[in-house]
């Protein structure tokens, strides 16, 4: 693998473009549930989408290549994990340097895996790039918007196409933004990786938000790979945990969320970790573990003339803590994205300081009053006083 050359792509993908959209989606009467494409700007065709990974063929909806006319004819509704849009675009006036795609008119999340080598036909067609765009869902629903978007070689980011689930999303008018993807560094990408494997099987950490937050999400990643013979599938987890005491108690107790993963490869399938709710403002702990590091596979590792035993591995995105204040690291620093809520000011804040574990993991330490001398002074009086009522109700016995 040329992790040199992939990490530099790190930050596009974490970040995301900041640019203005230059074409705003036209739809029918203000209906969203209708497809919506781009032809002023684009050469493009709709022809598949997928739900759960399965094919609307698989569905019974018709054959490759009519997606936008199944979906103006059945709206998708239900909540679904997530969503493909597959089929070939080209930019009139320039060329595409990515493909994403945004979620209630967020910030775009692009993938090098959404951009696929196109055959003769569509490039005849005006298609420089084949699409293969795979969207994380919210876990409701609530009405969805889904936008793909390609980003130009000119700096600009084009919407190209453009369809709602769950029903007409807000008629058409453009929807307040409440969340952004915030990244713990948002300029930050290393040439080697966080490794994770059976020597430190995993990393974690500790962070602290102004707001809330309903999705974890990795720009990219790299694991190992059987097809090119560096490794059986990794197999691995993200759990999220509320902080209690430190970093060691807080990975003991049970996590408030957990994703499971099995990787084929760098960065497949792409990680999107909705939560399914918004978790408050707090302190928490994201902890990654790879759950097979001791399994060996036989494998013909590339340009090599014997098989070689392998064992998987997983390498997430490393950075350089940017605070010591702010992030707490289990291991080598790394990077992860938020789907946060927007606040004014810093969305991380520092962290609060560790306290001591109780002396069972899991239950609460005892807690001790802090008093100030009018306090004790207080309490001392009112014990006065209960001693008197005490020795008055036992002369009236007495009596």
């Amino acid at each position: 693998m040329k992790k040199a050359l992939v990490i530099l792509l790190a930050v596009a993908l974490v970040l995301g473009c900041m640019s203005v959209s230059v074409f705003a989606m036209d739809h029918t009467d203000g209906d969203t549930t209708k497809v919506a494409l781009n032809v002023a700007d684009f050469d493009l065709s709709f022809d598949t989408f997928f739900l759960d990974g399965k094919s609307h063929m698989e569905m019974g909806w018709g054959d490759d290549g009519v997606a936008q006319d199944k979906v103006n004819a059945n709206p998708i509704t239900g909540i679904h994990e997530n969503l493909t849009v597959r089929g070939w675009m080209g930019l009139k006036n320039t060329d595409i340097a990515e493909i994403g795609y945004k979620i209630n008119g967020g910030d775009p999340v692009y993938d090098e895996a959404f951009k696929v080598e196109a055959e003769g036909p569509v490039i005849a067609a005006g298609g420089e790039t084949r699409m293969q765009v795979l969207v994380p869902l919210l876990q409701n629903e609530d009405p969805q918007l889904i936008t793909v978007v390609a980003k130009g070689t000119d700096g600009e980011v084009y919407e190209a196409i453009e369809f709602s689930i769950n029903g007409n999303y807000g008629s058409g008018v453009a929807p307040v933004q409440t969340n952004a993807a915030k990244a713990i560094l948002d300029n930050g990408g290393g040439a080697i990786g966080t490794w994770i494997n059976a020597k430190n099987p995993s990393a974690a950490v500790k962070f602290t938000t102004a707001g809330t937050f309903n999705a974890i999400n990795l720009g990219i990643y790299w694991a190992s790979n059987p097809t090119v013979g560096n490794g059986p599938k990794a197999e691995w987890k993200c759990e999220l945990f509320k902080f209690a005491y430190n970093m060691e108690n807080t990975v003991a107790q049970a996590p408030l969320k957990v994703k499971e993963v099995v990787s084929d490869g760098d960065n497949n399938p792409a990680f999107a970790f909705d939560l399914g709710e918004d978790m408050p403002a707090g302190t928490y702990v994201v902890k990654f573990t790879l759950t097979n590091p001791d399994y060996t596979e036989s494998l013909q590792a590339a340009n090599e003339d014997a098989p070689s035993d392998k064992k998987p591995y997983l390498v997430l995105p490393k950075i350089d803590n940017p605070s010591a204040d702010n992030f707490e690291y289990q291991n080598d620093a790394f990077n992860i994205v938020l789907n946060a809520e927007i606040v004014e000011g810093e969305y991380f804040a520092a962290n609060p300081a560790n306290t001591d574990v109780p002396a069972e993991p899991g239950t609460e330490p005892e807690t001790i009053p802090q008093t100030g001398d009018a306090t004790v002074a207080m309490f001392a009086v009112i014990a006065v006083l209960a001693m008197g009522a005490a020795v008055v109700f036992a002369k009236k016995r007495a009596f």
